[in-house]
This record gives structure tokens, C-alpha cells and sequence, in this order.
């Protein structure tokens, strides 16, 4: 993007929800790169604050995260909270988080189907900056975290494709910020039109269990 960035009407709070591989920290990157807001990335804090490929870093990352979140919105500066938000209870708490320092909360869910997104995470390019701190994933622990995984049903939220472009993708989540008051119409008009309504890439093979998803019949070579 060029030129300067835009500031938002009031101060906001994004957190994605998708697969590993579904493109959500490419979009969290392009997003800052344009709008003015902090891009906070887990798996950056996890690899440059601790030891690398270790599950204990999980931990203390994710708070190390929350913390700099809630420094951020207190001071009045919006997030992109780069993190695997999987949980309601997670997402839940950055809600109440955000409306404590009255900063506007934005669920982005980024559908792909799981095959595809798995494929992304094994072709990986590690001197690219989305990749460069991503996590590895075996078929078995990819298949584990699709298991740990809590689709929003009774939450606000928006859908993209992570097969889309950045473009279109943008142009979805203007309009959600057009809606919340975040954007003034002068700031939407910059955004590139709307493709073809987006479509819901999450397969039908999923079974839910108290709350939680898990498939069946998911091949992954």
C-alpha cells in the first residue's frame, strides 16, 4: 500500500479465526500495512522472546500477547491480535477486554476448506515475513488443533475467503467497519469494490460435541 495510513474513526480490536493456513497473518500484515494499528503476532513473540519449537512457549506468549493488548487499547491505539483464538472463552475475553477501554471489537473468520489450508502450511516459505514465524504442523498435529477448534455461532462476526484476494477480503471488512463507526465514508470509499458474496468454504462433514468440531474422513497425505 501507499501513501499514508489511515487512522480509524475510534479505536478497535481485530481477532481471527481459521485454520492454520488459512491466510490469516498475510491479512493481518496487509491490514497494518494500511490502516494505523498495532499487528501483534504470536508466533513472533514466540520465537524471538522464547525458545523455538517448544509447546511451553505457548503460554507465556499468549500472555505476553494479552498484555501487550490491553497496553495498546488502554493507550488508545487499535490491534490486530495475530493469535490463535480458537476458543469462545478466548474470543469472549478480548470482547470484554476491548469494551472495558471502550475500543470496538471485530471478529474476522477467514473459511477455507481444511485440505487447502493444510497443503499452505507444508509449502511454506520461510524467508517470506508470513512465514518466516509460522508454526509446523504433522497431518496428526494439524488434524489435533482442527479438533480444538470452536466455530463462532452466536457471535458477531465477518466472513472471508482465504482463498480470496487481499482486495476483496479489504473491501468485506471496510464495510463491517463502515458499520461499526470505524471508518468514516470518506475512508470506505477507498476501499476496492466487493467481488461475488462469499461463499462458505467450511465443509459439511463436521461433527459438533459439546460445543467443539471434529471431522470425519479428512484425508491428509
Amino acid at each position: 500500500m501507499s501513501g499514508a495510513k489511515i487512522i480509524p474513526n475510534k479505536p478497535f480490536i481485530i481477532f481471527l479465526y481459521g485454520f492454520p493456513g488459512s491466510g490469516k497473518t498475510a491479512f493481518a500484515r496487509q491490514l497494518a500495512e494500511e490502516l494505523t494499528a498495532a499487528h501483534l503476532q504470536q508466533d513472533r513473540l514466540s520465537q524471538e522472546l522464547y525458545s523455538e519449537n517448544s509447546a511451553r512457549t505457548e503460554k507465556p506468549s499468549r500472555n505476553a500477547l494479552n498484555y501487550m493488548t490491553r497496553e495498546f487499547l488502554r493507550s488508545g491505539v487499535s490491534v490486530i491480535y495475530d493469535a490463535n483464538v480458537y476458543r469462545v472463552a478466548e474470543r469472549r475475553a478480548l470482547r470484554d477486554a476491548a469494551r472495558q477501554v471502550k475500543a470496538t471489537p471485530v471478529q474476522i473468520w477467514l473459511q477455507i476448506d481444511p485440505e487447502s489450508a493444510f497443503l499452505r502450511t507444508q509449502k511454506r516459505d520461510r524467508r517470506k515475513s508470513d512465514d518466516h514465524f509460522a508454526k509446523d504442523y504433522t497431518p496428526e498435529s494439524y488434524e489435533a488443533t482442527l479438533h480444538r477448534m470452536q466455530n463462532p455461532e452466536n457471535e458477531d462476526y465477518v466472513v472471508i475467503s482465504g482463498k480470496h484476494t487481499y482486495q476483496t477480503q479489504r473491501a468485506a471488512v471496510f464495510k463491517k467497519f463502515y458499520e461499526l463507526g470505524i471508518l468514516t465514508p470518506s475512508q470506505l470509499s477507498k476501499a476496492t469494490p466487493a467481488k461475488p458474496e462469499m461463499v462458505n468454504l467450511v465443509p459439511q462433514n463436521v461433527v459438533r460435541t459439546n460445543g467443539e468440531i471434529t471431522r470425519r474422513n479428512i484425508n491428509i497425505n
